[in-house]
């Protein structure tokens, strides 16, 4: 019985661990390089939707994994952002930093994307992070403040957005008893709860 739960574990770790994917050759290695020129070229030239091209031939080239492909995802994602295609700038960064997490650029357009849509709260960390990794980085420095105002706005927003829709559905209910939210007392303490009382 120990022999056979030996054999399974030995199994069982055979299937986990993956085996690493193969090196690229040199020669791909080059060519992947060639169409990130490529696509730099064309990204100065303002052709994004060319440049955007260039850098997913890139990417054909090289494991995923590659080190090389950090550039090539965060360089797509400068593209998406200039097409205010927000929600892909954002994943192609996070496919860099997935990469290399302490990929400062990277960053850098992942908050921008972020805050484009909204999600200011995630823009906030990845901002925050930046300065950590690079004290240079002024302007992000200086972006933090304007990010935490809009963080705690839009969570004002939407916390006065899902009581209306509370309110709607008691509204509902009441209703079948002759009754409506108007009928109680919401207030809102210190720590942000809130107590329902009855109105006499």
């Amino acid at each position: 019985q120990n022999r056979a739960d030996s054999e399974l574990d030995d199994v069982q770790k055979e299937q986990v661990v993956a085996p690493p994917p193969p090196e690229p050759s040199q020669e791909d290695i080059k060519a992947a390089q060639s169409c990130k020129s490529e696509g730099n070229a064309l990204y100065g030239q303002r052709n994004f939707d060319a440049a955007i091209e260039s850098y997913t031939k890139a990417l054909s080239y090289l494991p995923e994994t590659f080190k090389d492909c950090s550039v090539f995802f965060c360089n797509r994602a400068a593209c998406y952002l200039q097409k205010e295609e927000y929600a892909k700038a954002e994943e192609d960064c996070s496919l860099a930093l997935k990469i290399d997490e302490a990929y400062v650029k990277a960053l850098v357009r992942r908050a921008q994307a972020r805050e484009a849509l909204e999600n200011y709260a995630d823009a906030l960390e990845d901002t925050k992070a930046v300065v950590a990794l690079d004290s240079t980085q002024k302007a992000c420095a200086q972006a933090i403040p304007r990010l935490e105002r809009l963080k705690q706005e839009k969570l004002e927003k939407d916390t006065a957005q899902m009581m209306g829709q509370l309110k709607g559905l008691a509204n509902t209910v009441l209703g079948k008893f002759g009754m409506s939210t108007d009928n109680f007392n919401v207030q809102k303490d210190e720590n942000g709860s809130y107590s329902i009382s009855m109105n006499q």
